[in-house]
């Protein structure tokens, strides 16, 4: 009956181990309710993308915005920015690409990401994409 103690104290006590670990699965991450927008527009000087980031609570979160390319290759980044913060509320990050190096007739878009940072390395939480639009400025 001893032993029997013994093995299932140090079960419960392994499990709890195990369970303080572990850090939370991607679903349960905390900035999902955020949401997330990308967008993209053809300026006289360059190709501007902005990403636009809402969340209601204070959360610990980074976001990426880049620039892509359609090439016969794939999607080429062609402009990309990070930023981490713990912000609650409205943020926006934003990057671009001169006109000089925009290439006529390729379609571009931004693609924004959002991570949850709380446990140090990011954690993708979305990807959103915005319209395409043609190379030109």
């Amino acid at each position: 009956m001893r032993k029997a103690r013994i093995v299932t104290s140090s079960l419960v006590t392994a499990a709890a181990l195990l369970v303080t670990l572990v850090p939370a699965a991607p679903a349960a991450a905390r900035p999902a309710d955020c949401s997330i927008v990308a967008r993209i527009s053809p300026d006289p000087g360059s190709m501007y993308a902005r990403a636009e980031v809402n969340c209601p609570k204070k959360e610990h979160f980074s976001v990426t915005i880049r620039i892509r390319r359609d090439d016969w290759h794939g999607n080429t980044v062609v402009a990309t920015r990070y930023k981490g913060t713990h912000h609650q509320g409205f943020f926006s990050l934003s990057t671009s690409e001169p006109c000089s190096d925009v290439e006529p007739g390729k379609k571009y878009f931004a693609e924004a990401e959002l991570n949850d940072t709380r446990f140090g390395p990011p954690i993708e939480i979305r990807t959103v994409k915005s319209r395409t639009v043609s190379g030109h400025c």
